[in-house]
């Protein structure tokens, strides 16, 4: 036991310690990124892995650099490990093509390993020794030096003891720049595959304690931790304030309840707490409700949070209501494809904006995001923790933009684990079903917990009757001063191709499907009554098939009924239901598009304004041939009268088009942000002025890799911006 405790303390000795806090729960604190989230938990106040391929845990906020070489650097950790263990210790310089702290998290497989593995051999930077330590039979104490040598080299030396007083030492030296970049936690095993709950309890385990970092000059950025309280979305809507903030998967001793304070400004009492909430066990979300919310100014707040016997506070700032005659600016956003996590100069730039509401239509996350596949078969709580660590990387990349401004955010198919998704009125997929008969693939409280996420912060929906098989609903409306929003939801009541009776894209063969269905349809009938300046519609994807090639080899493809050009009959309905005075903003077709939705004629329906992706993945083009008046179509923007590939007139104002030949780019040996602009990436701003009755809509690109964003001028796609002088009008002129 003393020898034990000596080990121990070994461990401890200078640095700073990587606090992951006491208890047990799967996520591991403010201080550390796990992948996968699964793989990784607290036990006890250490934290524990499941070993397997590129299994790491990431120090937040610690980031090595040629400066910091420049004095010694030392790297710590106890560490238990169990047979099947390859290697358990660090990894250094895992730096992604960013060259950035949170990119470099998902750079997998990437960096300099110093480790031990269950036979006691140690190994270090591909060198491998045997010793005769048996770390098998308790801890190990592992420490890493690094110390600048002559010609931009660096030397590594490696020592482990174990608790019978063995040791062993080894050293090399590298490339100083190979080591560059993140510090982080190692646990691999020969599993390699994505994690499953029947594999994770067949893999080695490994636990950590007594992990720290020391180093004079290592950059350590206390604002790059992440936690307890990840980011808040809100909206206000006629004096109602709905706050919601997002949790991590804590631990059943933490406490579940969050408050929210406001600065009390007109007396002298600071901080005021007007709300408490707990957040649930699914979705981690708490929910605040205000009532009579009249401020004619902005209102700082914060959410509040005792954990591990501090209080943690999360800053929000709660705008005022817009008057009637203020112009609105709205960002839109969509369809994250990962590779260009966190996507800084974007988010830069929608901040230099400052729109007035951002809204996200859907795809925040992908099945693939952040690596290690998707638990789609699994217990529901597993598949609900893989959503959530997925989730989690949204909320970083756009928490600073979401603590300032009332945001709509609505999930899509991927969001909820299931590309093409029919909704059927909520019905759920029997085992073995195909998609295309209508439902949904994942269970109704996984589905409840990524609506939750994303929807809680919005207004209470229109008539909040869940589906017959208790899937919850959202569509609602909100006013955001001159402007009137509905918000929709395309996929839940949407019937699928596998359900109809005779050809698909045959009109007489549609006459009953569905598309809002009938709750949402009655629910607009009456929203068109209010009288407002603007009428918005917030939904998913665009009422037309707004895409002529798609696919990696963006091959021709005139028809898809997952666009909302399908079932014709039904997307007809709807737009004459709303008609020509309605502007519709959508995004999912990683495409961006101004185009006005024509049902009889090509001028007798809805304005629609498209986003593309922010990070375009699944390769989409608008490039037709010939309008229907015969003529070449514009290559400059491909723009206007055509009929799509499912029958429906599309009058085309301004596209967002990918650059030819991107579609064969890969993420490999392409910058992501280099990639991302090529394939068409952006988001749309489109601002509503009351008073000269008239809406600028603007298509803007992706940021040029390292520029400074601009705050008023930054760079739209061709065609972009136009003006539309009367919505009903909607033929716009460029400026």
């Amino acid at each position: 036991m003393a020898m034990l405790l000596s080990i121990m303390a070994v461990g401890v000795v200078g640095g700073d310690p990587i606090d992951v806090g006491e208890g047990t729960r799967r996520w591991l604190g403010p201080g550390v990124w796990p992948n996968p989230m699964q793989d990784w938990s607290v036990e006890d106040g250490a934290i524990v892995a499941i070993a397997g391929e590129d299994r790491t845990a990431h120090a937040l906020g610690y980031w090595l650099t040629l400066e910091a070489l420049e004095a010694p650097v030392e790297v710590t950790a106890v560490i238990d490990l169990s047979a099947g263990t390859l290697v358990a210790g660090f990894r250094l310089g895992i730096a992604s093509a960013l060259q950035e702290h949170r990119a470099s998290l998902l750079a997998h497989g990437k960096g300099v390993d110093a480790a031990i593995d269950a036979q006691g051999r140690v190994l270090l930077g591909g060198q491998a020794m045997a010793t005769d330590l048996k770390p098998q039979e308790g801890p190990v104490v592992l420490t890493l030096r690094l110390s600048a040598k002559a010609l931009g080299r660096t030397a590594l030396r490696l020592t482990a003891t174990d608790r019978h007083g063995g040791y062993a030492t080894i050293e090399k030296a590298v490339e100083s720049t190979a080591v560059i970049g993140n510090i982080a936690l190692l646990a691999e095993s020969d599993f390699k595959g994505p994690t499953r709950v029947a594999s994770a309890a067949q893999r080695a385990r490994v636990r950590f304690s007594d992990w720290s970092i020391d180093g004079e000059r290592v950059i350590r950025d206390p604002s790059a931790v992440l936690g307890p309280i990840l980011w808040s979305q809100y909206t206000l809507n006629d004096g109602l304030l709905t706050l919601s903030a997002q949790m991590p998967p804590l631990g059943e001793e933490d406490a579940r309840t969050l408050g929210f304070e406001v600065l009390d400004a007109k007396v002298d009492v600071g901080w005021r707490e007007v709300a408490r909430s707990a957040f649930d066990a699914d979705a981690r979300v708490a929910v605040f409700r205000v009532s009579d919310w009249h401020h004619d100014q902005a209102i700082l707040g914060r959410l509040t949070y005792v954990w591990q016997g501090e209080t943690h506070t999360w800053p929000v700032t709660i705008r005022p209501e817009l008057g009637k005659d203020t112009p609105v600016r709205i960002a839109v956003m969509s369809c994250d494809a990962g590779y260009a996590f966190p996507q800084t100069p974007l988010v830069e730039q929608v901040l230099a904006q400052d729109p007035d509401l951002v809204f996200f239509a859907g795809d925040q996350i992908y099945e693939h995001f952040g690596g290690f596949g998707v638990a789609r078969i699994e217990p529901v709580e597993f598949a609900i923790l893989d959503y959530l660590r997925k989730y989690i990387q949204f909320g970083w990349t756009w928490r600073e933009v979401l603590r300032g401004r009332p945001s709509v955010i609505i999930p899509d198919d991927h969001d909820v684990f299931h590309g093409n998704i029919w909704g059927a009125g909520g019905r759920l997929l029997e085992s073995g079903e195909r998609p295309v008969r209508g439902g949904y693939m994942m269970p109704v409280r996984f589905v409840n917990a990524v609506q939750r996420t994303q929807t809680a912060s919005l207004p209470p929906p229109y008539d909040p009757t869940p589906t017959p098989t208790g899937i919850g609903v959202y569509y609602t409306s909100m006013r955001l001063g001159p402007v009137d929003l509905a918000i929709i939801e395309d996929r839940k009541w949407k019937d699928g191709p596998g359900v109809i009776n005779g050809p698909i894209y045959e009109r007489l063969s549609l006459g009953n499907a569905q598309l809002l269905g009938e709750r949402q349809e009655t629910f607009l009938a009456e929203w068109l009554e209010s009288d407002a300046p603007f009428k918005v519609v917030l939904s998913q994807t665009m009422f037309a098939k707004p895409a002529t090639h798609q696919g990696w080899k963006l091959e021709p493809k005139a028809r898809d009924p997952d666009a909302n050009g399908w079932p014709m009959p039904a997307r007809d309905r709807a737009l004459r239901l709303l008609g020509p005075d309605v502007v519709m903003v959508s995004g999912d077709q990683h495409l961006g598009m101004l185009a006005r939705l024509g049902i009889d004629t090509w001028d007798d329906g809805p304005l629609a304004f498209m986003a593309p992706g922010t990070s375009n993945g699944h390769p989409r083009a608008w490039w037709p041939e010939l309008t229907v008046d015969g003529e070449p179509a514009s290559p400059l923007g491909y723009t206007g009268r055509f009929i799509d590939g499912l029958g429906n007139n599309l009058r085309v104002l301004a596209v967002a088009n990918p650059e030819p030949s991107s579609n064969t780019l890969r993420s490999h040996n392409t910058s992501p942000y280099t990639l991302a602009r090529l394939r068409g990436s952006g988001y749309g701003i489109a601002k509503f002025d009351p008073l000269l009755d008239e809406i600028d809509f603007a298509l803007l690109r992706f940021p040029e890799n390292g520029t400074t964003p601009a705050t008023s001028d930054p760079e739209p796609f061709v065609g972009f911006p136009i003006k539309i002088s009367s919505v009903a009008q909607g033929l716009g002129k460029s400026r």
